[in-house]
């Protein structure tokens, strides 16, 4: 499911030191701040607000690279680009895409993470033994 909505989970843990706990508790607070950062990015590419708007994908390139989110980290770069040099052709014709995706990205994420809680922990199980 996650690869299918472009994170290769392999570079998120490489980024997590391995951890599947950390990687688990970063794509968590990655969705925490998705929408309010989705709105902003709205908000300043509206405003033709390009220092902030820049500042915002910078911050979503590095969390896009280290979730595993490759190609949504290199579209966040070229806005990242387009935005410090106030390239409006580049902005018009990357913002709604990167957005959509942004956006699918969020919602399988939800997804999978409902599905990942609903899941027993090994600890959780009881084992019942015939007496």
């Amino acid at each position: 499911m996650l690869r299918e909505a472009g994170i290769l989970t392999e570079d998120g843990l490489r980024y997590c030191d391995g951890s599947e706990a950390l990687y688990r508790a970063v794509l968590t607070e990655f969705l925490g701040s998705a929408e309010e950062k989705k709105q902003k990015l709205r908000q300043y590419y509206s405003a033709g607000d390009w220092e902030n708007y820049s500042i915002l994908v910078h911050s979503l390139k590095s969390t896009f690279r280290t979730i595993g989110a490759q190609a949504l980290s290199e579209t966040a770069a070229a806005l990242e680009k387009a935005g410090r040099e106030s390239d409006t052709d580049t902005l018009s014709r990357l913002h709604e895409p990167m957005l959509r995706q942004y956006c699918r990205l969020t919602e399988t994420l939800e997804t999978w993470l409902r599905s990942e809680n609903q899941a027993p922990d090994a600890e959780d199980i009881l084992e019942f033994m015939p007496e």
